[in-house]
């Protein structure tokens, strides 16, 4: 009886199942050397915080700048040729770790790696999209999100052990291993059959219309898309600091919240694909999201009201800001996969997911400042503000999608037959 439920999962879609095998292996060792890194750079390159922020923070801004590019090489020369170009690259920069010997090795290192890095996420959806079929690509997408997931926590777990190693060894082991899953998913990306590419048999007449300046709509929405993002942030750095200066909770409390989200994601981010496909369903997706997390920042925010309550009470206060932050993430990438691959142009696609991608990328280099400049000093008053804003932006989204959707429809190049060129 259960074999019916098996042949239809994704398990069961070669392609899929491919692409899952390739996510795990390259997750697993992202997961280990992120763990590790820190611990190594301060204690066998013995660079300081300040220098390893400095060196990060300039590859974020440089890998920012050049995504676009190479999703514009993607359409022109092929996902394929472009995302495994990407995994062998990367493979090179962690082998180029191995050598490094001080900051300024460092520095050019993290700088040849973001040249690569940032464009890999809207690349691997451009070629999920030519792996799987369309009723499949966000279903498959959360199925590649909770893999990471559950990756990124099996190489964090391998971290911990190599660190057990003496210091240059581990940093050897730790870099060298990740550019192995890197060479090795390669190979596994080599070995996947695209669907055919629809071929065009007429001609668009007058210049290309397929460009991003020329849909204000789609990039209103990548704004709106980006500014949701901010969950991540707030994960990361804006509740463990709210826990620590405010003294709400034992500090092993957050990594507790960190566990809980990570499961929660590995276990129902499949499942809250559902109904993301189409333009609407996508919208409310990142509007439920807007929703959710007014009511994580409302929860912190009254975890300050209530320093003087029993510490379970806070506590529990704290569990439900996570609860609803990790159903926040869920939806909010749910509904940003379903919009950006509906409103992408088939012949730019990957070029249109870099520029939706830059949402997300800006968040992550300005996130955690705006948290921890702005919101956080505000107290209270800074969470309630930022979650009226992010309610804001999920409201908006709705009447902005169709709005970038009539744009889509009326930028569809104008064809001509093949005729009408004979003379």
């Amino acid at each position: 009886m259960r074999m019916p439920k098996f042949r239809n999962s994704l398990w069961a879609v070669p392609n899929a199942r491919r692409l899952m095998v390739v996510s795990i292996i390259d997750s697993a060792g992202n997961g280990a050397f992120t763990s590790a890194s820190v611990v190594l750079f301060t204690t066998v390159l013995l660079l300081t915080p300040a220098q390893i922020g400095q060196g990060l923070a300039l590859g974020a801004v440089i890998g920012l700048s050049c995504s676009v590019l190479w999703g514009g090489l993607a359409d022109r020369i092929g996902v394929r040729k472009v995302l495994i170009s990407l995994q062998l690259w990367r493979a090179a920069g962690f082998v180029a770790y191995a050598f490094v010997q001080n900051f300024a090795g460092f520095v050019a290192v993290v700088v040849f790696l973001s040249l690569a890095e940032r464009a890999s996420q809207p690349i691997l959806l451009s070629f999920v999209t030519s792996a799987v079929d369309d009723a499949d690509r966000v279903k498959t997408a959360g199925a590649l999100r909770s893999i990471r997931n559950a990756g990124f926590t099996l190489g964090a777990l391998i971290a911990a052990i190599i660190l057990l190693l003496p210091g240059r060894v581990s940093m050897l082991v730790v870099v060298l291993g990740n550019a192995a899953t890197f060479a090795i998913a390669a190979y596994l990306l080599r070995r996947i059959v695209l669907r055919p590419e629809t071929v065009p048999v007429r001609k668009t007449r007058g210049p290309s219309r397929d460009l991003v300046r020329r849909r204000p709509a789609f990039l209103v929405v990548t704004a709106l898309a980006g500014l949701l993002s901010i969950h991540r942030q707030i994960l990361a750095v804006g509740v463990p600091l709210w826990i620590v200066t405010h003294h709400l909770a034992p500090q092993s409390l957050i990594g507790v919240l960190i566990a809980v989200n990570a499961v929660l994601v590995v276990v129902l981010q499949v499942r809250m694909t559902r109904g993301t496909e189409d333009a609407n369903g996508a919208s409310r997706a990142l509007r439920r999201s807007g929703w959710l997390l007014l009511a994580c920042t409302g929860l912190l925010a009254a975890t300050h009201e209530n320093m003087a309550a029993a510490p379970w009470s806070l506590g529990a206060l704290l569990v439900l800001a996570t609860l609803a932050l990790t159903f926040a993430e869920m939806w909010q990438a749910s509904g940003s996969w379903g919009l950006s691959l509906l409103l992408s142009p088939a012949a730019s696609r990957a070029r249109f997911l870099a520029v939706f991608n830059l949402g997300f990328s800006a968040m992550d280099v300005c996130g955690a400042f705006v948290l921890a400049a702005l919101v956080l000093p505000a107290g209270p008053a800074g969470w309630l503000a930022l979650g009226v804003l992010l309610a804001l932006a999920g409201l908006a989204t709705p009447p902005v999608a169709r709005w970038a959707e009539r744009e889509r429809i009326d930028h569809e190049p104008v064809t001509v037959p093949e005729e009408d060129h004979v003379h």
